[in-house]
């Protein structure tokens, strides 16, 4: 065994969106002191071995990819245990270097500098990574030859089409569809599974009261046995395909392990507005905005009926960037007051595959405590820059160093940890859309510090590798690929691709003004229709609409169904079809309602002396005025 240490070879170019998805060259950037690690050694040592170093690899570009420009490159080292201190002690002789097609591109020391190399170059390449000793003048320790090809962007778009379209038959049909998309299907298709699903009233986190409604505590999660409540940040308009990707694999009720309880985390919902757009216009132009608003709010309302998973209007929090720290503490605030006997708490992203199986086992085995805040730990210098969403101005944090703190896209805090924000949380100061790094300076108030919690990677940072417990930055078809290779029993990184892996720029929210998305309760209207089906049996039709949306129908045969079951069905059918509408309602209020409109139609029937379909009716007549 032996311990690695993970070099990167580019600037702040690495983290950056557009350097990191072409994983090849982005620059080279010298430093160590990165992830420390224990593994097997990798790539081709050289013949000239000492007892420090003992082999190098290139992990980006992979061997046969195809990039485009700008290209990073990145490198790991592999060193001997307990050599960390002699590598420190000759890291200003040693230098890291980068050779292209048999040409030196770069050199740069391991205590220097962070610099930058930039390959822009078209055509067939051919990379190794060297180190020399500026004491001797010879190479040490060189990896193997890695080729790749640099194409331009139209030829990569076209490349990577392909590899999507070839991983696509793997996954179930319309994986990856937007929110819209997938509640026009639920409606178009009327699924009899889903209907049954719609007729119960106690969906998943029945726990969180909504607005002017305190609902049942959940226990499908024993209170004894809550080891782990998961929050998962969520951009409610643009990442229901990640959801998705989340619910079918991980987090998954046949995949989530014992004791563990998965929210969704998406505060108020945002959407893109064009300049101009005005839902009062008359114009027809105008008009339309508004339209696809509410058909927006109506999918956000159907999806939380379907899995009752995730949280907007019942979190006192806007769904942006710039209140993600709002979300982390309304969060925490939910699980100190309605999971207060779980022992810890999760925050992570949207975009992730984790292995809650191992992570819950190792919480079991240490049993609850306090004062834990654990994590992927960084500590970097402040962004002053007035170009990045992340700059972090003198007037706001005055200090040259951040507090030690651990990535946004996955923290570990014990309860009390938990307890202690949602008690402060209107005292406790924020930095808006840097959640992790407001979290290290609440934790500060009461003398907390983040603790290294190994396996922890995000992709636009460093590379798969098969000792992960958890992974950002994914695709849903990354998300899938995963645990199709955790159900087979594969490594975890069979069949990695970054390209396909990495999620794509379209899961963010879409330019333009973003408004806050407004509700947009309508009313039901309610006709009871008395008819014949297509056999000659004389049926009840109840159609139900409201003022933007066509009616549905829903008939019976009073002869061989009875009433509270007839209006379960009809119950579902709203659901599914207007759940804006239907909002809250529980089936009992919704049964009361259509019961009063039938008892109204059987009175009149009985004033008209109409023999025959009072006769219909005759059966249901106990439930519709005896009902209590």
């Amino acid at each position: 065994m032996a311990v690695t240490l993970a070099f990167c070879l580019a600037a702040s170019s690495v983290l950056a969106v557009d350097s990191s998805l072409s994983v090849s060259l982005d620059g080279v950037a010298s430093g160590y002191g990165a992830s420390l690690q224990t593994s097997s050694p990798l790539g081709d040592a050289n013949t000239e071995h000492d007892d420090l170093i003992t082999s190098l690899r290139i992990v980006y570009p992979l061997d046969g990819s195809v990039e485009r420009p700008p290209v990073l490159f990145a490198t790991e080292i592999v060193i001997h245990p307990g050599s960390e201190a002699l590598l420190a002690s000759r890291s200003q002789d040693l230098h890291l270097c980068l050779e292209i097609n048999n040409v030196t591109r770069a050199c740069y020391r391991l205590d220097g500098p962070a610099a930058t190399y930039e390959h822009w170059e078209l055509g067939n390449c051919t990379t190794r990574a060297f180190m020399t000793d500026s004491s001797t003048g010879k190479r040490y320790w060189q990896s193997a030859l890695i080729a790749f090809a640099v194409v331009n962007d139209f030829e990569f778009d076209a490349h990577l089409a392909r590899l999507i379209e070839e991983e696509r038959p793997k996954h179930r049909s319309g994986y990856d569809l937007t929110l819209v998309e997938w509640a026009k299907q639920q409606q178009r298709q009327q699924d009899e599974v889903l209907l049954l699903q719609l007729q119960q009233d106690e969906i998943g986190i029945a726990t969180v009261p909504t607005v002017g409604r305190q609902q049942k505590e959940d226990m499908s999660v024993a209170d004894e046995d809550l080891v782990l409540v998961v929050g998962v940040k969520t951009a409610v308009v643009s990442n229901f395909a990640l959801r998705q990707a989340m619910r079918e694999t991980w987090a998954s009720k046949e995949a989530l392990p014992r004791g563990v309880k998965v929210l969704f985390l998406g505060c108020r919902p945002f959407s893109a507005v064009k300049p101009g757009d005005s839902d009062d216009d008359a114009d027809a132009t105008e008009r339309k905005p508004k339209a696809e608003r509410r058909r927006l709010w109506e999918a956000i309302e159907l999806e939380k009926r379907v899995y009752g998973d995730m949280l907007t209007d019942e979190l006192d929090c806007d769904d942006n960037y710039f209140g993600l720290a709002d979300k982390v503490k309304e969060f925490l605030h939910l699980a100190a007051t309605r999971f207060a006997h779980a022992q810890y708490v999760m925050i992570a992203d949207d975009d992730l595959y984790v292995r809650l199986d191992m992570i819950v086992e190792k919480f079991r085995q240490q049993g609850p405590r306090r004062g834990f805040y654990s994590g992927q730990v960084l500590q970097m210098a402040p962004i002053r820059s007035v170009d990045n969403r992340n700059r972090l101005p003198e007037e706001q944090y005055s200090l040259s160093q951040l507090p030690p703190f651990a990535l946004g896209e996955y923290v570990f805090l014990s309860m009390d940890c938990a307890q202690f924000v949602s008690k402060n949380r209107r005292r406790l100061r924020d930095l808006g859309g840097m959640d992790d790094i407001s979290i290290p300076l609440w934790m500060l108030t009461i003398q907390v510090h983040p603790q290294a919690h190994p396996g922890l990677e995000h992709l636009r940072a460093g590379p798969c590798t098969d000792d992960l417990v958890a992974l950002g930055d994914l695709s849903p078809l990354a998300i899938r690929a995963i645990h199709a290779n955790v159900l087979a029993k594969r490594r975890f990184c069979h069949g990695f691709h970054r390209y396909t892996w990495l999620k794509p720029k379209k899961l963010a929210p879409p330019p333009g003004f973003a408004y806050s998305l407004p509700r947009f309760p309508e009313p039901l209207q309610v006709d009871i229709l008395l008819g014949m089906d297509e056999s000659g049996n004389r049926e009840v039709v109840i159609v139900i609409s409201t003022p933007s949306q066509a009616g549905i129908k829903a008939s019976s045969l009073p002869s061989s169904e009875s009433l509270p079951d007839y209006l379960c069905r009809v119950c579902a059918k709203l659901r599914l079809n207007f759940p804006g509408a239907v909002g809250t309602s529980s089936c009992a209020e919704i049964a009361d309602r259509l019961r009063s409109e039938l008892q109204m139609r059987y009175k009149q029937l009985e004033a008209a002396e109409n023999a025959v379909v009072l006769q219909l009716l005759s059966v249901w007549r106990q439930d519709l005025f005896d009902h209590e």
